[in-house]
């Protein structure tokens, strides 16, 4: 009898502890995210540190210590904390995601393949996981399968210009011109919906991409949506027009 009352009593001081840890941990980590908010990176990373020091088990502590350290240029150190996040728990979608984006940043495009179909498979229906798989597709000159997997984040959020315009990238990059220019075209229609912001970096990603005449399009209409921007906006064509002069090419230059 007095045994199993020193059991009960130890099971109680083991559950009491580990309530006094998860509570410990949990308020560093959210100290963590204020001073990340903060860019105060250092502090950020050693409350995340601590947080994990007191409840070493959790997996979502190892995901947002991997994302600190991927934003401080720490990539084995990111790579390193979202592996253990995984080994906690192999169906954990938010860690295999982000391993796959700091892997690329690595340079380590078959991993980050391989981390983002496992992604995919814990949850088909994500969006940026497909975007972010289709993206290592392409860089890896899988352009067929960087398409597919596009049209499967589209077929998910159709209304999202960024899947249309990343899609008109990857057309262009396999030949199809009718293709691209469709898919900017609906990307900017979409966008128009919207709002200017949404517009204005439409036509920042397009002028990057060099795809000038269609970027010049997706910058006037936000101009012709908010006024306020026209200033700016006409500055942006501008930058487009003499960058188109200076290379000498516009891709679909035909629009």
């Amino acid at each position: 009898m007095r045994e199993k009352k020193s059991c009960e009593n130890e099971l109680k001081e083991t559950v009491a502890r580990l309530d006094t840890n998860y509570a410990y941990s949990a308020a560093l980590l959210k100290n963590g995210d204020i001073l990340l908010k903060k860019k105060d990176f250092d502090g950020a990373i050693t409350a995340f540190h601590n947080a994990i020091e007191a409840n070493p088990n959790d997996p979502i502590a190892w995901v947002i210590l991997g994302n600190a350290l991927k934003e401080t240029g720490d990539i084995d150190g990111a790579i390193t904390a979202l592996n253990k996040a995984i080994d906690i728990n192999s169906k954990l979608l938010v860690a295999w995601s982000i391993l796959g984006i700091v892997l690329q940043e690595k340079g380590d495009i078959d991993g980050a393949i391989t981390a983002l179909n496992k992604a995919t498979e814990i949850d088909p229906k994500e969006f940026f996981v497909w975007i972010n798989l289709g993206i290592a597709l392409h860089a890896n000159g899988d352009i067929d399968e960087a398409i597919t997997a596009f049209n499967k984040a589209i077929e998910i959020k159709p209304e999202n210009p960024n899947g249309w315009s990343i899609l008109g990238n990857a057309l262009y990059a396999k030949g199809d011109i009718d293709g691209a220019s469709t898919a900017f075209d609906k990307a900017i229609e979409i966008a128009s919906k919207r709002d200017a912001i949404g517009l204005k970096k439409l036509g920042a990603f397009l002028q990057d991409k060099k795809y000038f005449s269609v970027a010049i399009h997706a910058y006037r209409k936000a101009r012709e949506i908010d006024p306020r921007l026209n200033e700016e906006m006409t500055q942006k064509e501008r930058e487009c027009q003499m960058e188109e002069e200076r290379d000498g090419t516009s891709l679909l230059s035909e629009r």
